[in-house]
């Protein structure tokens, strides 16, 4: 079959003997199907345009050979050049999704006919049983959720991989102890600390998952017999005590501990849900609630780990939103007599030593806290930090520093809810800058604590100066771009020194609140602002 040599040897000009191409059918593009542009020389047009014919033949007289390009899920040959010399290739088409079984918080849920088997890997581990959990870390894959329990629950084979008690391994999912902290852990949750100021003895803070054991050795597996997949990331976790009130504490200890973790893990461009532990009353400890008159912060930054928990609030072990559908009549009868589980493919957990702060200090607050950085060497992870957090929120975390028509400078004045801070209006600071830089830079002041997380973002990612006080209302300048300029004002201590210091895409400026009136501060402030635009002229003007 001459016509069947013929049309391969067209395919294979064509660059790839599997995208089927043509020259000679219509001259309108189908808007349903994309396509890719590739130049082709002219002199080729001709032979090709022959071949073309030979092309169409075999397709007419062996429609068999077609048939088996179609089991490949290709488009069928039916777009033709629209102008000049631009051949255009179709390209594969994109199975669908098969229907969701129902949903969990909005991720989709996919029945799966049997039992779940769970693994475990943990790293961290510094072999003293009495703080080894503060610093592990585990990735789980297929870990489950209990509606009727409200519990968390791993499953895995009866039989122990390992017997003596002197063999480690990181993959135990058996052991006993195998604790992790789940969530960044404040200073005041350590033992001393606590049980002098809480009179609590308990590990605050530490989480292990249910273990139920079954599996091909297990003389009764105690396994469900079929569970709903999640197909996501959850990252369960306890929040920090005080980051309902301070966004401070909600990006640099509850966020970024549980972006660390998936960093660590290599999770970061997983679909994730986020889920909130609830801690268990006992004599000694009970949950804080939100004190009155004070708004949650959670709702609001929410979206910052994905655009998934815009639409959904935060699900916890206690408030959920489970919807099932396509459920058959075999299944119908396991779910009366089984109760509903749900696993995601991965989990991961342990973070306490995560935050900026780590397990052993406290935001600047103490002498102790500046005898030994955390975050030095994490000037990349905080980058990784910020611009997950900008695509989540939909904001171009690549923006370039605006220069035209003049820089911009941010003040942010009353948004905190400190008084004393709230009580500084830069009103001297703001006027020394307008006169000094009228022509090159625009001041704006803003409350920051009325705009969106969204707002925020937006305003930062192309300021070029940001002027702030330090504590949770500096947190915005976390998004400054690459270049730019962060000025803190403190007060008797300089907050969050540890997360400013080691930002290095950032240059950092710290100016004492005592004197900010004085005229020697208000000189420096000017020299130094405009230094920086100095450098951003260099850097960013052509």
């Amino acid at each position: 079959r001459l016509d069947i040599i013929l049309s391969l040897l067209y395919r294979t000009l064509a660059h790839d003997p599997l995208l089927v191409t043509s020259y000679c059918s219509t001259k309108e593009q189908d808007n349903n199907n994309p396509f890719l542009e590739m130049k082709v020389p002219l002199f080729t047009l001709i032979p090709l345009g022959i071949l073309c014919v030979f092309d169409m033949l075999a397709r007419f007289t062996c429609p068999m050979w077609f048939d088996m390009e179609e089991d490949h899920n290709l488009i069928p040959a039916a777009a033709a050049v629209s102008q000049g010399n631009v051949l255009l290739v179709a390209e594969e088409k994109v199975p669908a999704s098969p229907p969701s079984d129902g949903t969990f918080n909005g991720f989709d849920l996919y029945h799966v006919n049997h039992p779940p088997e769970s693994h475990v890997h943990c790293i961290g581990e510094n072999f003293q049983q009495d703080r080894s959990w503060l610093f592990r870390s585990c990735e789980y894959t297929t870990f489950c959720f209990n509606i009727d329990t409200k519990q968390y629950y791993i499953y895995a084979d009866e039989k122990p991989l390992v017997v003596s008690k002197d063999v480690w391994s990181s993959t135990q999912v058996e052991k006993k102890d195998q604790l992790v902290s789940a969530g960044a852990q404040p200073k005041t949750w350590f033992p001393k600390i606590a049980e002098k100021k809480y009179k609590i003895k308990t590990r605050i803070g530490s989480f292990r998952p249910n273990v139920v054991y079954g599996g091909s050795s297990a003389n009764n597996d105690n396994r469900p017999t079929s569970y709903y997949r999640l197909n996501a990331t959850i990252l369960p976790f306890y929040r920090h005590p005080k980051s309902f009130q301070n966004p401070g504490h909600l990006i640099w200890d509850d966020f970024l501990s549980l972006y660390t973790l998936l960093d660590v893990f290599d999770r970061t461009d997983d679909r994730i849900m986020l889920s909130q532990m609830i801690r268990p009353s006992t004599a000694d400890f009970e949950e804080q609630p939100i004190p009155a008159n004070t708004t949650d912060l959670m709702p609001k930054f929410l979206g910052l780990f994905g655009k998934d928990h815009v639409k959904y609030n935060l699900q916890t072990m206690e408030s959920f939103d489970l919807k099932l559908r396509n459920i058959k009549e075999s299944n119908l009868r396991k779910l009366k007599e089984e109760p509903i589980i749900i696993c995601a493919d991965h989990a991961i957990m342990g973070s306490g030593t995560f935050s900026d702060h780590g397990e052993s200090h406290w935001h600047g607050q103490a002498k102790a806290d500046f005898d030994w950085p955390l975050n030095a060497g994490r000037g990349g992870l905080f980058r990784r930090y910020r611009h997950f957090m900008m695509e989540n929120m939909g904001v171009n975390p690549r923006a370039q520093i605006q220069t035209k028509p003049l820089y911009q400078i941010v003040v942010a004045a009353g948004s905190s809810e400190k008084i004393d801070r709230a009580a500084i209006d830069f009103k001297a600071q703001i006027d020394v800058l307008n006169k000094a830089f009228e022509n090159r830079a625009q001041v704006s002041v803003h409350n920051l604590a009325k705009l969106s997380a969204k707002e925020q973002l937006e305003l930062a990612s192309t300021a070029a100066i940001y002027i702030t006080v330090v504590g949770g209302g500096s947190v915005t300048g976390f998004f400054l771009p690459k270049g730019a300029s962060v000025f803190l004002f403190y007060g008797a201590k300089k907050l969050d020194y540890d997360v400013w210091n080691n930002h290095a895409d950032i240059q950092t400026h710290w100016m004492p609140v005592k004197t900010m009136d004085a005229k020697e501060d208000l000189v420096s402030l000017a020299e130094l602002v405009g230094g920086e635009l100095d450098y951003l002229d260099d850097t960013l003007l052509p």
